[in-house]
């Protein structure tokens, strides 16, 4: 009967103790797998999202010519009317406040074609100049009579040379139809600034500069 009973605690703390073993090998298997499918978000799994994103803003900051084209056109032409405002109550000759009634007319009528062409294709315009304009407009603004003519008057050629050269790039070059269409009805009315800017500029001195060519060489 003794030996029985010893048999049977013997044959009991076995059974215990396998079962202590395969609890704890089973909890060990349960954190492999857990460390292993850390492991898998940390690389495996992390790959495919980080590989999305760039690829998404890619898409998103990968603006096209066209795109960038009217952007910089249309602070462009704010700033034109902007300047031509000022150049109507600052300027000392007849010939730059004419100049710069002109500006304001034909750069509003712009804008708004180029306004209505945003609407059509779902663009939102900037609202606000470029930073450069806005620092040429704060220098303009403490300038007065003949020191306003000639500051503001070159800007206009080295301004306009640019615009022409970039709208004849755009309404040669231009994949959206509209804009490029824009461009090119738009091209000859600035080649007509670009000239009066000049002519003006000769009125009232401005291409004069001591050691530099003339704006019209």
């Amino acid at each position: 009967m003794r030996a029985q009973r010893i048999i049977f605690h013997a044959v009991a703390v076995t059974t215990l103790s396998a079962l202590c073993m395969a609890q704890g090998n089973m909890g060990q298997s349960g954190m492999g797998q857990q460390g292993m499918g850390q492991g898998q978000m940390g690389q495996p799994r992390g790959t495919a999202p980080y590989n999305m994103p760039p690829s998404m803003s890619n898409d998103n900051a990968l603006k096209s010519p066209d795109h960038e084209f009217i952007m910089k056109a249309a602070k462009g032409g704010m700033a034109e009317v902007n300047l031509g405002n000022l150049a109507q109550q600052n300027g000392g000759s007849d010939a730059v406040k004419k100049f710069g009634n002109r500006m304001v007319t034909d750069h509003s009528q712009a804008n708004d074609q180029l306004r209505q062409i945003a609407q059509q294709e779902g663009i939102t315009l900037p609202t606000n100049v470029d930073s450069k304009d806005e620092r040429l407009t704060k220098m303009l603004q403490s300038k007065q009579g003949a020191d306003f003519d000639k500051a503001y008057i070159r800007d206009m050629v080295k301004d306009h040379e640019a615009d022409v050269a970039e709208f004849r790039n755009e309404a040669a070059n231009g994949k959206d139809p509209q804009v490029k269409a824009w461009a090119q009805k738009t091209l000859p009315t600035l080649e007509q600034h670009l000239e009066m800017a000049k002519q003006v500029a000769g009125q009232v001195g401005a291409d004069k500069k001591p050691g530099a060519m003339s704006s019209q060489q």
